[in-house]
């Protein structure tokens, strides 16, 4: 008899959402859903939370112990190392993979996958590659002694850490079976993994239309996605335009590497370390770009800096297993085709804003869009943003297209950067708003980011000494980048969360008592007096009647003999007439 369990890879915290394992979902714990979910529809199938030993992880462990589930917890900067050791000492022959955030479960689908183990010798089961399936439904089973094998095998370190990963890129190893969506279209690529609160916010909508369940049919969850297309205010959006420390930051290596593969690979390296969220870079070919016969000099330089597929492809998808956003402007459609696998949203350069017919081809995708707005006013940004919609409804959800301040010269004076544009964009168009920034150093990144910019964006070099090429004088390097990052952690500091309230600093050393007023008598004051205006006085601290009540004072009567500068409180010291 084949034993057979289900991994579920946790941690407590993650970038964009504090505490997520532990989040209350429909009254339950999110990994307290996951496992009630199971034990419902697989009573046989035992489910073992999978963390890390960080420190950070304890409070899973706690939760675990005290509902009876199993934790296990291992390496905690290799997620592929943790899984095989934790199917090993649970001694499983086959270990369901699930992700933390996978709130929901389609007990159709993975009784169909679990069919598979017995129906084959399969070493691989997954219903991942083409993500015919919402994000979020993701499943993986692996055959644990193929996956030692592979483990084993594979020399790499960051390939050691995402196994599955290279068995996708790595097709001839293993038997396999893909499972895919064949029925309902309208869910490739939906997602409804949890990864911040826009997800929570549309998890709780379908949980709501699912009569309080996570278990959910991909009929139902199609049924849902429909009803809420029609409805472009009910559609719950991911807002993917955050970053680690705030504002979404983008070290744009561009066309800085001026064509050789190997300074974009040290570009890479460099963006990696100083601690950005997306690293990003321009896909183009000279003859999809630059009219030759008109312009001979721009297209000889667009050729110069042309970098071959494959060289963006490897790029890409080391990038990406660096746990950053990699992205590209895409200048050439018949290009997206190949690169559209590892991007999350789509940089519109400004250049393009006005290229409608390559703008058509994006919307279709339905993607989330960066859209640049150098060289153009108001209303052309207006009319790109109404074709856009017009080609996918989508885009009526605010978070679907965030707009950058942009100024296409490079470098530019400060007095070009025009910052206060940001507040224009957010006053008319209400969508997330960025910066893209072309200035000298980084004072008009850190000014945008007082300003409220969902993102900004930078070109990123080694060094701007002895480089010909314009770009790389507008550039940041990575100690730049990392004091960025500080400035940004200050203000967010200093700019607090924007609540007004009394701060528990002020309460602890009590001064809403010591800095404000209070009502006193400021002469000898008999019982049975009417009390007057010009009997009283209003001095710090604030004991007994706060300044603010003193009409509940003027006019009122003694209940006592009152002395100079006594604290007098009302129905003990005095009462209305």
């Amino acid at each position: 008899m084949k034993k057979i369990g289900i991994i579920l890879l946790a941690r407590y915290s993650s970038k964009r959402l504090p505490g997520k394992s532990l989040m209350e979902i429909n009254g339950k714990k999110l990994i307290e859903n996951i496992n009630d979910n199971i034990k419902h529809n697989f009573p046989n199938l035992s489910l073992i939370v999978a963390t890390s030993t960080d420190k950070t992880d304890d409070k899973i462990e706690t939760f675990c112990n005290n509902s009876f589930i199993r934790c296990f917890r291992g390496d905690l900067n290799n997620v592929s190392e943790r899984f095989l050791n934790c199917a090993t000492k649970y001694n499983l022959d086959y270990a369901i993979r699930l992700n933390g955030d996978n709130l929901f479960l389609e007990p159709f689908l993975l009784n169909e996958m679990i069919n598979k183990i017995y129906s084959g010798n399969f070493d691989f089961i997954s219903n991942v590659p083409g993500r015919s399936y919402p994000y979020g439904l993701s499943i993986e089973i692996l055959k644990i002694e193929f996956y030692k094998a592979i483990f084993s095998k594979i020399i790499s370190r960051r390939d050691k850490e995402h196994v599955t990963s290279w068995l996708y890129d790595n097709e001839n190893f293993g038997t396999r079976f893909y499972f895919k969506n064949q029925h309902f279209k309208n869910l490739n690529k939906f997602k409804i993994s949890i990864d911040d609160y826009q997800d929570v916010d549309l998890a709780k909508k379908i949980i709501s239309y699912n009569n309080g369940s996570t278990s959910i049919s991909l009929s139902k969850l199609s049924e849902f996605k429909k009803i809420n297309s029609k409805y472009p205010d009910l559609n719950f959006q991911t807002n993917i335009w955050s970053g680690k420390n705030g504002p979404m930051l983008i070290a744009e290596i561009g066309g800085n590497h001026e064509g050789n593969a190997e300074y974009a690979n040290k570009l890479i390296d460099l963006a990696i370390e100083s601690g950005v969220d997306c690293i990003k870079f321009q896909l183009y070919k000279a003859d999809s770009i630059v009219n030759k016969s008109i312009s001979k000099e721009r297209h000889s330089h667009f050729k110069k800096f042309e970098l071959s597929k494959n060289k963006h492809i490897e790029f890409a998808k080391k990038i990406r297993s660096n746990g950053i956003i990699y992205n590209s402007s895409v200048w050439d459609l018949k290009m997206l085709d190949w690169i559209d696998r590892y991007l999350d949203f789509y940089k519109i350069g400004s250049g393009d804003l006005t290229a409608w017919p390559l703008l058509k081809e994006f919307a279709k995708r339905g993607k989330p869009i960066l859209l640049s707005t150098g060289l153009s006013n108001i209303y052309e940004i207006k009319s790109t943003i109404d074709f856009i919609t017009s080609e996918n409804s989508i885009y009526k959800a605010p978070n679907m297209i965030c707009i950058l301040q942009c100024t296409s010269m490079y470098p530019i004076h400060n007095s070009d950067a025009n910052l206060n544009v940001i507040n224009t964009f957010k006053n008319t168009f209400n969508r997330p708003v960025g910066y893209s920034d072309h200035t000298l150093g980084n004072k008009a990144l850190i000014y945008a980011s007082v300003l409220g910019s969902s993102v900004l964006e930078f070109h990123f070099t080694d060094d701007r000494k002895n480089k010909k090429f314009r770009d790389h004088q507008v550039s940041l390097t990575k100690n730049e980048v990392m004091t960025l990052i500080k400035d940004i952690s200050d203000i967010n500091v200093l700019l607090g969360d924007g609540e007004k309230r009394l701060l528990p600093i002020e309460s602890i050393n009590n001064h809403q008592i010591s800095f404000r007023r209070g009502a006193y008598i400021n002469k000898k004051i008999k019982k049975g007096s009417i009390i007057e205006f010009e009997d009283l006085t209003f001095l710090r601290p604030l004991e007994g009647t706060d300044s603010r009540d003193f009409t509940s004072i003027v006019g009122s009567r003694a209940k006592r003999d009152l002395m100079p500068l006594q604290e007098i409180i009302e129905k003990v010291d005095y009462e209305k007439k």
